[in-house]
């Protein structure tokens, strides 16, 4: 018995030995990439908002960070920038009814005519990167626009626009827009995630989904 109490009482010390030993590395590790997560930051808010931060990542691949990104959120910084200029708010305006009109003719959203009438309420980018690799990122622009026929919230890629979430919800009731409601089938969801993102079958079910309502109409992936 004394014997073991004698080996058990080693082998603790020879364990606090080890750890007193790479405590200084691992400090210095978290140190260095809580530098470099500030130096990218730096990097991105330098940037013009129209210009954007540039993403080496695959569509598949940007998914994939945003799904880490909710999983382990220590190893990534998020950046949020509200859009103020006129000009920046114009441009990404048109490039969102351009993204629309893709996802109407493919029959994956009710028609919903953003005219006018829909005011710009908030345009604001965010920017989620891998804390050691600030290319390896997703820009995302959210803009929300509103008029007395609905709310609308859009996520589009900063880099080529596509949507990556739409959440119409619907003021008024009227029959062409229920009549004309996304496919909720896998035929609507592959429709979206192949024909649209690009993605495999495997992933569209994995990151994707459609939602209708009467009264609202969700497409995007899962994970905004």
């Amino acid at each position: 018995m004394q014997r073991i109490k004698v080996l058990f009482t080693g082998i603790g010390a020879m364990l606090l030995l080890v750890i007193i030993a790479i405590s200084p590395v691992l400090l210095s590790k978290w140190n260095d990439s809580r530098i470099l997560a500030q130096v990218i930051v730096e990097k991105i808010n330098e940037k013009d908002i129209l210009s954007m931060h540039t993403s080496k990542l695959s569509t598949e691949e940007k998914i994939k960070l945003l799904y880490d990104y909710n999983s382990e959120i220590q190893n990534y910084v998020c950046i949020k920038q509200l859009i103020k200029s006129k000009e920046d708010y114009n441009k990404i305006r048109e490039n969102i009814v351009q993204e629309i009109k893709e996802l109407q003719n493919l029959q994956i959203i009710p028609i919903v005519d953003l005219d006018e009438t829909y005011e710009n309420n908030t345009f604001n980018t965010v920017t989620y990167a891998k804390a050691t690799d600030p290319e390896s990122c997703v820009v995302l622009i959210q803009a929300t626009f509103i008029s007395e026929e609905g709310y609308l919230e859009i996520w589009i890629d900063g880099n080529d626009n596509k949507i990556y979430k739409y959440h119409f919800i619907n003021y008024v009731f009227k029959k062409e827009n229920i009549k004309s409601g996304a496919a909720l089938s896998k035929k609507g969801i592959v429709a979206y995630g192949v024909d649209y993102l690009g993605l495999s079958k495997d992933e569209v079910f994995e990151h994707c989904t459609i939602e209708k309502d009467i009264d609202h109409t969700y497409a995007g992936i899962i994970y905004l």
